[in-house]
């Protein structure tokens, strides 16, 4: 007999399946709830495929969050609040994350869903008072104590952990507004400095020309994390701006294609890298999602190895015919190799931190700023 589900009652459909174990009906639900995930279902539907053990479902619930966690929740804050700890932890460490903007983005938003979490009851106001109200919170906290090392604050430590801090620590205002916040403690913040600094020596120095290869599991975990939307065809370009070692790079979207190139000025040399070469590995995926913001269509450029001169520009990749405008754009960098020498970087901070961050074969790499420039 054929039978009609209905969507809002397809999680009491899904539990009576699999308590019986229907397996054709489990399928069935299953169809159902992939093809209506969008941001009014997502997280019940991942909760409810993980409480009854439906891969499939979890992974595509999974997947529509890695790809709108910065896109969409970014402009609706207050539905942060579905979002539990342990889902949380597993988006912002995923290697798959799309993350508009850069690393600071993910800093933002874990900053709006920890004042949710502690106010679940907050009245829905403008976006405009609603960011004032959330700074205040913050502003307000006593600052002779890290937030997280509180006992309010102290719950939501593994999520700081995973965020890349040196990508973190590449512009002035990212900087000011972290110790402004107080969130996270310096001494976690003193290790990343000093490998940055080591790296720019190396730079300085020639002694060091960036990384030519890497795994693809280091490369996820290392990597720096940006991305943008382009909305329309035609021919943009933009960087994102912030310290990079002395390494402006440009990205080029010229009708199907999508170049890079190690943009490099004469009045701006003191600021630039003067190495003839640089070095760097680089991954571009590209989407197009359907009205309910769900993948239609992924292409990637797989890492790349560039080994580019001052100026020199290349093409990334070729667009796929599938692939239609709005696009979102995930762009992973790796300017510094993670197995540049931390064994001889072992501080005193990085002890007293007791974190992953202290991994000598862990070094997260470059970032970047908040903002992109056209």
């Amino acid at each position: 007999d054929e039978i009609t589900l209905n969507v809002t009652a397809i999680i009491p459909a899904l539990a009576t399946a699999a308590l019986f174990q229907l397996h054709s009906l489990i399928e069935k639900c299953s169809e159902v709830m992939i093809e209506s995930i969008d941001q009014n279902t997502v997280v019940a539907y991942y909760e409810a495929a993980c409480q009854y053990g439906v891969k499939n479902v979890r992974d595509a619930a999974f997947e529509w969050l890695q790809v709108n966690l910065l896109n969409f929740y970014m402009k609706h804050l207050k539905l942060l609040n579905q979002i539990d700890l342990e889902l949380m932890y597993k988006l912002i460490s995923s290697p798959d994350l799309f993350v508009m903007q850069t690393e600071y983005a993910i800093y933002y938003l874990l900053k709006n869903w920890i004042y949710f979490q502690l106010h679940p009851g907050s009245e829905s106001n403008p976006r405009t008072d609603l960011k004032g109200t959330i700074q205040n919170f913050y502003n307000t906290l006593d600052k002779a104590t890290p937030f997280l090392e509180t006992r309010l604050g102290a719950r939501y430590e593994s999520l700081f952990r995973a965020l890349r801090l040196n990508y973190l620590l590449n512009h002035h205002r990212d900087i000011e507004i972290i110790l402004k916040d107080n969130i996270i403690p310096q001494t976690w913040i003193y290790a990343p400095i000093l490998q940055q600094w080591d790296a720019m020596l190396c730079f300085d120095e020639s002694t060091y020309h960036g990384p030519t290869e890497c795994d693809e599991k280091l490369f996820g975990e290392s990597c720096m994390r940006c991305g943008r939307v382009l909305d329309s065809e035609g021919f943009q370009k933009w960087r994102w701006t912030g310290f990079n070692f002395g390494l402006d790079l440009v990205f080029i979207v010229d009708t199907r294609s999508l170049s890079i190139k190690r943009n490099h000025r004469p009045e701006n040399e003191r600021l630039l890298s003067l190495q003839v070469k640089r070095q760097f590995l680089v991954r571009v995926t590209i989407l197009t999602v359907n009205a309910n913001s769900q993948v239609k269509h992924r292409q990637t450029s797989g890492i790349k190895s560039l080994t580019l001169e001052k100026n020199e520009e290349v093409t990334l990749l070729q667009f796929d015919k599938d692939l239609s405008y709005p696009l979102l754009i995930s762009i992973n960098i790796l300017n510094v190799s993670p197995r540049i020498p931390t064994e001889r970087i072992q501080t005193k901070a990085q002890i007293a931190a007791g974190s992953s961050n202290a991994n000598p074969s862990h070094v997260s790499e470059v970032n970047l700023s908040h903002n992109a420039e056209e």
